[in-house]
This record gives C-alpha cells, structure tokens and sequence, in this order.
C-alpha cells in the first residue's frame, strides 16, 4: 500500500509539472486587435477571427476586419457608410446584417476572390445570419413574423426551413443541422432543429422556462437557461446521439452567450463580480475551467477547435483578445490513465 501510494503521489507531480492539474488549464491568452475606436462581435473559423470594428467611426466609416493567426496579420474586409453587425464566418465566406438602407438585409464576402454578395433582402427585416459550409441560415420577418430561412452557396438557392405560423429566431448551424428559438407552445423560446440531409423538423427542449442564445457543434446544442422566474440561470447542453441533456453550467453568475466547438463550451459570466469573464467546459473529462478574469469586461465568446475570441474592454475601449486552450499531451494522457486505474484498484 504504501508503494502504491508513493506512486500515486509521483503521478500526480507529473501532472502539476505538465501544467495541467487536475481541473485546471495553462490557458495562453494573446491580443488580436487594440485599434482605436471599438472592436466587437467576434467569430472565427480556423485560423481566420473577423470583426466588427468602429476605428474611423467619427467619419461615418464602418469596418469588418480580419486577423490570420497563422501569419498574426490583421487585414481590412470591408468599409461602409452602413453599419455592418453580426458576423459569422466559415471557411473563406463571411456573413453579416446590414443596414444599407430602411431594413436590415444578409450580406456576405469571399475572401478567396474579394468579392461581396447579397444573400437576402426585399421586404422585411433579415437578421441573425449564421454559416457552415456552404449554407446561410437567417431570421426574417418577410410573412409578419421571424422564421428560419436559408441559402445555399453553391446553388444559389433560398429555401424556407421553419413553416410554423410563431416566431422562430436566433438561427446557428454546423453541418446538416440547424438550431433555433421558437415561440410556438408559449411565451418563453423552446428549441427546436432541422436536419437539412432528411428534411426533417425536430424538438430539442421545451420548459417552462426561456431557453436563448442557442449554439451547435455536430451532435452537442448548447444554450442559456433562464430557469424558475428567469432567476436561476444555467449554461445547458443536449447531445443529439444520445438524447441526453447536460448541464454545464449552475453558478450563480448570470452566464450568457455560449459556444462550442469538437471538445469545449464556452461562455461569459459575473461570478467574479468585477465584469464579466470567459470560462469554459471540457466535454470530454466534464471539467469547467478559467479562460480569462481581466479586469472589467470579457464578453461574447467564439471557439474554433481550442482557439477562444472574445470582446474585451480592459484598455478602456472595446477591443478583441483570444486564448488558445491547451491540448493534453501524450505524457499527461498517459499519467491520467495510470493514475486512474491504480486509485480504481485502492478502493
């Protein structure tokens, strides 16, 4: 017992050393842009972050600007005397509302060819755009309430996705699955899918309380849970594989505007009390861990593999940091497991 026991604590060194304790992550955190003006709205795919951005604000000029992790070189998208809002982006393509003119209209810009499209407009508002691949997806007011529309990229073909006579709102996708808000059993948002490759509608959750800021990565739907009286908040996760609901996050912190990517849920909360913060959630060990607690205000989250952005106002204006969230090494994998296994045979 005694051996076993001085391996164990041999083992558990070794996983200090490798900065990774037990529930814990060394979280590399970096500046994207600290421009002058703000910078805001956040997304990322890959190694490519974009952004909303208000540097020449005073001349009536709006910005989307971009950043290559890979080549750590930021780049101007687009200017517009029209402002230009909720970004999202997949592979070479960007999406985004504007303002142009009366209503709000979907835009979008290839970076391989620098070229801007129209994706919707007419009558109505279109708002909330949301990309994967080759698939726009949009909240629009067009038949007098929202519902889900979508475009596809390759054929240049708009198609409606929800047919119900309520309100369906804040859309995202990733891959054949759509997610979004729908008002059509009550007053409070329940979620609700589609899968593109059956054409298939589905429920996700129905409460009775309000469930918002939806996001999706292959089988895993996350959202914010306003609970009893929208006083007990929560970060919710729904594995569509298993049917089985998760919950990530029960502090009493106000979390909001979660994401997620393969392995990780992030998110913004005021546990700290001094701001709101980044923290996240591993998946695969079910471990929450610490992002960034800067002074005043992380906010709006975006993850693509490990790779965290974030709106950040601790300059005094708004601007854009990220962190990169490490990956386990083979050392530490394997000093887990053993350490598993050996406190498995103590009991």
């Amino acid at each position: 017992m005694k051996k076993q026991a001085l391996i164990i604590s041999f083992l558990v060194i070794i996983l200090i050393s490798h900065g990774i304790a037990i529930g814990a992550y060394s979280i590399v955190e970096f500046p994207i842009s600290t421009a002058s003006g703000n910078q805001k709205n956040v997304a990322i795919d890959g190694n490519i972050v974009v952004w909303e951005d208000t540097r020449d604000v005073d001349s009536g000029i709006y910005y989307i600007y971009g950043y290559d992790l890979s080549t750590q070189t930021e780049f101007e998208i687009r200017r517009s005397t029209s402002r230009m809002e909720e970004l999202a982006i997949s592979g070479n393509v960007i999406v985004w509302r504007d303002y142009g003119y009366d209503t709000a209209d979907v835009y979008a810009y290839d970076l391989d060819t620098d070229t801007e499209f129209a994706i919707a407009g007419g009558s109505g508002n279109q708002y909330l755009p949301d990309i994967s691949n080759n698939i726009v997806v949009w909240a629009d007011d067009r038949n007098g309430s929202y519902d889900i529309y979508g475009y596809n990229l390759s054929t240049q073909t708009e198609f409606r996705i929800s047919t119900n006579n309520a309100t369906q709102d804040q859309p995202a996708i990733n891959g054949d699955i759509v997610v979004w808000e729908d008002y059509r059993n009550s007053s409070k948002p329940d979620i609700y899918g589609y899968d593109l490759n059956t054409d298939t509608e589905f429920l996700i959750s129905t409460k009775s309380t309000t469930e918002m800021n939806i996001d999706v990565y292959g089988d895993i739907v996350v959202w914010k849970d306003l609970g009893a009286n929208d006083l007990t908040l929560s970060v919710r996760g729904y594995d569509l594989g298993t049917d089985t609901e998760m919950l990530l996050c029960s502090a009493d912190s106000n979390p909001s505007m979660p994401a997620v990517s393969e392995r990780f849920v992030v998110w913004d909360d005021i546990r700290n009390a001094q701001g709101r913060d980044i923290y996240g959630y591993d998946l695969y060990s079910d471990t929450e861990f610490l992002v960034s607690t800067a002074t005043e205000t992380q906010y709006y989250p975006a993850i693509s593999g490990n790779t965290v952005v974030w709106s950040d106002n601790r300059n005094g204006n708004w601007d854009i940091y990220g962190a990169t969230i490490p990956e386990p090494t083979s050392i530490f994998i394997l000093t887990l497991s053993i350490l598993a296994f050996l406190l498995k045979r103590k009991k």
